[in-house]
């Protein structure tokens, strides 16, 4: 396959029906600075948490009102890597916050101003200050999930010797992990390894899983896609559900009929019915009934 081939299969906007792969990004952000602005208005949140020195090492926690013991469900945001940021990626905010849920969006550093392995350390110490906030509140536990990149970054959790480390890692319950890229080595020939700066050693050492060597115990993890999502994205969804369940007691995979895409997946988390947003409430408030 040549690089405009394997450039159009990691590109997630070529892939929906609803409009230009252009304006589909374009109206994506725009919603999800509308939605941002709107959850800032309508919950309780305190903005801007640092837990590193940088700009972006920042998070923002909706629904500061809810009872200490409420379950947390933390967000991280897409873009390659290399764009975007938690201001624009609000969208399950509202009706999480609404079901008893405080969400967090975690914003972190973009390549190429720094590498892919420093974010991945940025989003472990992240949750470490979260599940250490989390215990000293008494919350019931912490789910982490995220969005294209995102869900990459959720599933670099899964690295034994991190949970082993990690002070509580038994409040961290779960993992949803949204139209994520896992598997790294075919973006070297694209355009968007430019900013990555990946070669094929640290493209499999930072792929999703490439140190998940042991069972992890008591975690479920949600793996979803959506129907109109890149080919290439489905298939690595699926690749990673299957390796997952070797390592892991409860995984689930969901793909997203209705001409769902890679950007009306979180644009949907809005609506309160979307089975997406029932799942993921139900999911949480389901480990603590």
């Amino acid at each position: 396959m040549d690089n405009v081939d394997q450039e159009t299969l990691f590109s997630p906007s070529m892939w929906n029906k609803r409009t230009s792969p252009e304006k589909v990004v374009t109206n994506f952000l725009k919603l999800g600075e509308e939605v941002t602005i709107r959850a800032r208005e309508n919950t309780k949140c305190k903005l801007d948490v640092p837990y590193g020195p940088s700009v972006k090492t920042k998070y923002d926690v909706y629904g500061i009102d809810l009872p200490n013991d409420a379950p947390i469900f933390v967000f991280i945001h897409g873009g390659y890597w290399q764009e975007t940021s938690k201001n624009v990626i609000a969208f399950p905010v509202e009706n999480c916050v609404s079901e008893g849920i405080k969400v967090i969006c975690v914003g972190y550093d973009l390549c190429p101003n720094v590498q892919l392995r420093d974010i991945v350390l940025q989003i472990k110490s992240a949750t470490h200050q979260i599940l250490h906030s989390a215990a000293k509140s008494g919350s019931r536990g912490v789910w982490v999930g995220g969005h294209s990149a995102g869900a990459h970054l959720s599933a670099s959790l899964l690295e034994p010797k991190w949970l082993v480390d990690e002070p509580n890692s038994t409040l961290l319950k779960g993992l949803v992990l949204l139209s994520g890229i896992y598997f790294l080595e075919p973006l070297l020939t694209t355009s968007y390894n430019d900013q990555l700066k990946l070669d094929s050693k640290e493209a499999r050492f930072m792929s999703a899983l490439s140190v998940l060597h042991a069972p992890v115990p008591n975690l479920k993890a949600m793996v979803v896609v959506g129907e109109c999502d890149s080919p290439e994205f489905i298939e690595q969804a699926r690749q990673l559900t299957k390796q997952l369940c070797s390592y892991m007691d409860n995984v689930e995979y969901i793909l997203l009929r209705d001409s769902i895409d890679h950007y009306s997946m979180l644009e949907n988390l809005t609506i309160s019915d979307f089975p997406l947003t029932k799942r993921i409430v139900k999911l949480i408030k389901g480990t603590f009934d």
